[in-house]
């Protein structure tokens, strides 16, 4: 009797060492099915809201809102770069002895569009001053524009640009507070300078004549004397101009994306 019970015993526990390792694994492969389950119903609710919330429209173009992706946009230069642009500001420009100085305001309007660039035409007005140890001349003039701008950086807000200048003048210069002669110029140059974009309305142009054809005229007392020359303005105290620049009819504005 006693070893019938003790075989009945040892076929129990038997039974239980083999019957608790399967159960655990059950519950085991149960809790991983149940967590993965969770995990793959957590990424498919984040991209069901994700394409519920994702994109937007506006003004006929879908814009996406995603924080990263929205720093990584690459705008055209015609979402950048306005129909109209009003450039005001004034140019220094100093060599052995001379001091140069202007005063300026230009209306640039967009004339064609590139990939990379786009093409614009100015016209202004301009106040020139110039003193030297023996003369002071004073120039007032008209100026027109034909100017490239350029995209340099990715993200369309560093522009190179480069053109032509044409200006025609006329005021007085006084030798040594003796002699004053009406002058009469007109002038053609080449420019180079770089434009900053500030935010979709405001930016900074700084510019300069590389090489310059003057014409140039001097009048006294019924006589007159004229001088044609080409030189290089950076040995000739070129005047650098800076010009704050409002845009009018910007295609974009930057701050949506930034918010």
């Amino acid at each position: 009797m006693k070893t019938n019970f003790s075989r009945l015993a040892y076929l129990l526990v038997l039974a239980f060492l083999t019957v608790a390792p399967l159960s655990a694994q059950d519950h085991f492969d149960y809790s991983i099915t149940e967590e993965n389950s969770d995990y793959l119903f957590g990424n498919v609710y984040v991209e069901d809201l994700k394409n519920e919330i994702d994109l937007y429209t506006l003004d006929d173009k879908t814009i996406t809102v995603d924080y990263y992706e929205a720093r990584d946009v690459e705008y055209t230069v015609q979402e950048v770069l306005a129909a109209y642009m009003l450039a005001m500001g004034l140019g220094l420009g100093f060599g052995e002895g001379d001091t140069s100085y202007c005063l300026h305001a230009t209306v640039f309007l967009r004339l064609a569009m590139f990939t990379t660039a786009a093409l614009y035409g100015g016209i202004g007005l301009l106040y020139d001053g110039q003193s030297t140890d023996f003369l002071t001349q004073s120039l007032f003039g008209i100026t027109g524009y034909l100017l490239m701008y350029s995209a340099l950086t990715k993200y369309r807000e560093v522009f190179l640009i480069y053109g032509l200048r044409a200006l025609y003048g006329f005021g007085t210069q006084d030798v040594e507070n003796s002699v004053k002669f009406d002058i009469t110029q007109f002038s053609i140059s080449a420019m180079l300078g770089f434009m900053f974009m500030l935010s979709p309305q405001w930016a900074i142009m700084l510019y300069t004549p590389l090489i310059t054809y003057l014409s140039f005229k001097q009048e006294y007392d019924g006589n007159e004397s004229k001088d044609n020359s080409t030189f290089f303005n950076i040995n000739k105290n070129a005047v650098v101009l800076f010009s704050l620049v409002y845009t009018f009819g910007a295609m974009r504005d930057r701050q949506i994306i930034e918010q």
